[in-house]
């Protein structure tokens, strides 16, 4: 993972991720699909390690609100 991460690229999907998955891991899944469907028809190609970094950011977004959300009502 230390690999995936260190490219500054995956580190940018990894926090736009995270940002989305703070509020649902759907949302970063669809937002990460998104970009690379995007990327695909202008002439790039699908990364999945780019959607990867985006899911893996979601998930750790996604613990952070729930982590928020534990202290504050329980």
């Amino acid at each position: 993972m230390s690999n995936l991460l260190s490219q500054q690229d995956k580190q940018k999907h990894f926090i736009v991720g995270a940002l989305l998955g703070f509020v649902s891991i759907l949302l970063a899944i669809a937002g990460g699909l998104y970009k690379e469907i995007k990327d695909k028809s202008q002439g790039g190609k699908f990364d999945p390690q780019d959607l990867l970094a985006t899911i893996l950011g979601g998930l750790v977004g996604q613990a952070v609100s729930l982590i928020i959300f534990l202290l504050i009502f329980l």
